[in-house]
């Protein structure tokens, strides 16, 4: 599609499909975090009772997450 042959409906409806596609990004962004979080509270301290003391910090830091973590729910999210 040319974007100077499009009406502007056409324009309009795109902007608004990208808008109500960020906003429902956004919502499944932050139910995301939410689940990392409680991920990192709950399971890793299980999965991981021999963390060295000098990582300690860094594992239970939420600003942080474990990478391995949030690369295991990034692919059961795009699963599905």
């Amino acid at each position: 599609m040319d974007p100077l042959s499009d009406s502007a409906g056409d324009v309009y409806a795109r902007v608004f499909n990208l808008d109500v596609l960020a906003r429902v990004s956004t919502k499944i962004r932050g139910q995301f975090i939410k689940l990392r979080d409680e991920l990192n509270e709950t399971i890793k301290p299980a999965l991981m009772p021999h963390a060295h003391p000098r990582n300690a910090a860094r594992h239970s830091d939420p600003q942080r997450p474990n990478a391995l973590v949030t690369r295991r729910l990034l692919r059961i999210y795009s699963a599905k």
